[in-house]
């Protein structure tokens, strides 16, 4: 639950880590000095009180030449995407990283973009969510990018769409069937941005049609 009252009130109040989140520093140690995992979380979606989705931008590294096609590093590879907690015994366990179909590291190209600046999905920012009735979780989030510009996550990018369980604990997996479970787990692009432009966010909105009162719209709001 988040504190209230007034200024004076708030101000007393201290920020907490999450239990069981990584305490470690952006320099990569800990609070003592030691060598410690890193990670890069930017938006955060609660499915419900026991389940969080994390994106994980990546740390922006480009790795030139590029090793086997891809630019991202080790780090970005390993945790970079939307990851997935869930609360166990009053601590946040991190359960799977949904990855596949993000293709970090590859670069792509863009109309009207300058080729030498080919950027590649370094992870994910910002996000939102839906719980459907039937236990699945459809999650869309914008992605982050690393190329040769110097300014990472300032290329063109994309909105993306990932489905997953939210009961589950380990990365769903289809069984080769091609119906709808292959689909789990593996994000799909709805819209790529443009020569100058950089998606920023994603959020739901409603919107009204004859014979159909649960409908929703998804609205990416961007800079251009």
């Amino acid at each position: 639950m988040l504190p209230n009252g007034g200024a004076a009130q708030l101000a007393t109040q201290s920020i907490a880590i999450l239990p069981g989140f990584p305490a470690s520093l952006a320099s990569g140690v800990d609070q003592n000095g030691k060598p410690a995992p890193v990670s890069f979380p930017f938006g955060i979606w609660f499915a419900d009180a026991n389940t969080l989705y994390v994106c994980d931008e990546g740390d922006g590294t480009l790795v030139t030449p590029a090793v086997s096609g891809n630019v991202a590093d080790a780090a970005s590879q390993a945790t970079a995407g939307v990851q997935k907690w869930g609360l166990v015994n009053g601590s946040w366990k991190l359960d799977y990283i949904l990855q596949d179909g993000l293709d970090i590291g590859i670069p792509y190209s863009v109309p009207d973009y300058p080729a030498a600046l080919n950027p590649a999905t370094g992870g994910c920012r910002n996000l939102t969510g839906r719980v459907r009735r039937d236990g699945t979780v459809d999650i869309y989030a914008v992605t982050s990018t690393i190329s040769a510009s110097g300014d990472q996550g300032a290329d063109p990018n994309k909105l993306v769409k990932v489905t997953d369980r939210l009961r589950a604990t380990t990365l769903p997996q289809g069984d080769g069937d091609h119906d709808r479970d292959d689909s789990f787990s593996r994000f799909v692009t709805i819209r790529s941005a443009r020569a100058g432009e950089v998606l920023r966010g994603v959020a739901f909105a409603p919107q009204e049609r004859d014979g159909d009162e649960d409908c929703e719209r998804d609205e990416d709001h961007h800079d251009r």
